[in-house]
């Protein structure tokens, strides 16, 4: 939700294609932001993915819709697990890789919260859903609609 936020609002010229599996919620993606969803003839013709699905089964779907000499962004971090054939995709490929952390360096909050103050209307509140326990806010997280869950700070020192 927050790289179609980005994209859509801040560059303004991105052309962007969604996979989302929560229907739900590429529906309320594709209302607030003009993208459209990923299609099978997409395949092996996206020139820069980002991968936020934190699965090997998304991340080696995102490798398989990248064009030869594409990029990709691999926001899920998969420690533990069997992802040796990202560096023989990347290799066949010819891909460039970046792996950033979650937040990167610290200055990216306060771009971020720019960018939110300047370009997030009140009409994008639907994509949120605010909770006061983090338990239920987990727990519920698969179920929702909503792309983000916000839990209120004071609840959590309670």
């Amino acid at each position: 939700m927050l790289f179609c936020f980005y994209l859509c609002r801040v560059l303004k010229s991105i052309s962007v294609i969604l996979h989302q599996t929560n229907l739900q919620k590429a529906d309320i993606l594709c209302s607030r932001f003009p993208i459209r969803l990923l299609k099978e003839e997409d395949r092996g013709k996206c020139d820069i993915i980002v991968d936020c699905s934190n699965t090997v089964d998304g991340l080696l779907f995102s490798l398989d819709f990248l064009e030869p000499g594409g990029k990709i962004c691999i926001m899920s971090h998969l420690y533990g697990c069997e992802t040796s054939f990202v560096y023989e995709q990347l290799c066949k490929k010819e891909l460039l890789c970046t792996c950033p952390l979650r937040n990167g360096e610290r200055t990216n909050l306060a771009l971020a919260e720019k960018y939110i103050h300047n370009y997030w209307t009140e009409e994008d509140d639907v994509l949120l859903s605010v909770h006061e326990d983090i338990k239920e806010a987990f727990y519920n997280k698969p179920n929702t609609a909503s792309c983000k869950q916000i839990v209120h700070s004071c609840a959590l020192f309670l």
